[in-house]
This record gives structure tokens, C-alpha cells and sequence, in this order.
């Protein structure tokens, strides 16, 4: 199902390709597939063929974090853990270093894959990333003091235990 124009590139590839792309200015568009995530409060697309330890996976950093919010909007969130997004996505967008010096995508298309195995097309324009980031920014990027690490305890904090009193 050609989402984009139809060519893909993985993560990985475009890892080993890095010194290419960099003496190349980035001109050209790219298309990526691989699963979105969110890392510590910053969006990622991994490889296809993560390795069990994700977060230290070939990965390509998504440059607005703040589309996290559409999608949260689009694709019905996991059930809980460290990232809310744990999707396969289809991304076209241009490439960019970023201020601390790693290669990012600047997203122009972005399709997220729902759990009925379709991929649905998520609106990234700036009024949409503006009313997604309003409604959710506040819990997912300042969470409270103590929080456990799991983003469902963000939306739905886990009940205190009642205390049991002996007759």
C-alpha cells in the first residue's frame, strides 16, 4: 500500500548511510518506516528490527516532539509502560542536524499504523499540532512529583490503597 511516493527506507539503512547523507546537505526528501516512540518527553522512529532494549535502538529523532499530540489524538494509546506510542509508522519528511549534533526529520507526512493493521494518516499542520498539544502537553511533558514512570498513571493515577481497619 504506497502511503507516500512509494519508496521506504529503514532506520538502520539510513544510519549506515549517515556520512552520505551529511556531505549531501540533506537536500532530498526521505521516506522512513519503522515504529514511533516517545524517549524521555522526545519522539523517535526505530528500525523495524528494534532490539529488545529499545531505547538504545537505531533511531532517527522526529524534530517536532510535539506531534506526539496528534497522534495521541488519531491512534488509541497503549495500555501503559514508559511510552504511550508504540506504533509502526510510515514518515516523510527532510533531514536536518539538529543543535546537539544528531541527524533528525523535519516531518511532512506522517501515517501511523491503528490496531486494525490500517495505517490512518495523522494531521501534523501547525493549528492541529497547537489544539493536540493544549489538551495534552500539560500531564505527558510536566508530569508530578513522584510519578511512577507509567503514562497511564498520568491520565488515570493509581488509586491509594484504603486503609483496613481491624474491628
Amino acid at each position: 500500500m504506497p502511503l507516500l511516493s512509494g519508496v521506504e527506507m529503514s532506520v538502520e539503512k539510513l544510519a549506515n548511510d549517515l556520512s552520505k547523507i551529511v556531505t549531501s546537505n540533506f537536500a532530498s526528501s526521505v521516506e522512513l518506516i519503522g515504529w514511533i516512540v516517545v524517549i524521555d518527553k522526545e519522539l523517535y522512529l526505530l528500525d523495524c528490527k528494534y532490539s529488545e532494549d529499545y531505547e538504545n535502538s537505531t533511531m532517527i529523532r522526529i524534530s517536532d516532539r510535539h506531534i506526539m499530540f496528534c497522534i495521541r489524538d488519531k491512534i488509541l494509546p497503549l495500555g501503559g509502560g514508559k511510552s504511550f506510542l508504540f506504533h509502526k509508522a510510515k514518515i516523510k519528511g527532510s533531514l536536518a542536524v539538529s543543535n546537539r549534533q544528531t541527524i533528525e526529520i523535519l516531518t511532512e507526512e506522517l501515517f501511523v499504523e491503528e490496531r486494525s493493521g490500517s495505517f490512518i494518516e495523522i494531521e501534523i499542520d501547525s493549528d492541529s499540532v497547537k489544539r493536540s498539544r493544549e489538551k495534552y502537553e500539560k500531564s505527558f511533558v510536566h508530569p508530578p512529583e513522584g510519578w511512577s514512570g507509567d503514562w497511564l498513571d498520568l491520565i488515570a493515577p493509581p488509586a491509594k490503597p484504603n486503609s483496613v481497619k481491624d474491628d
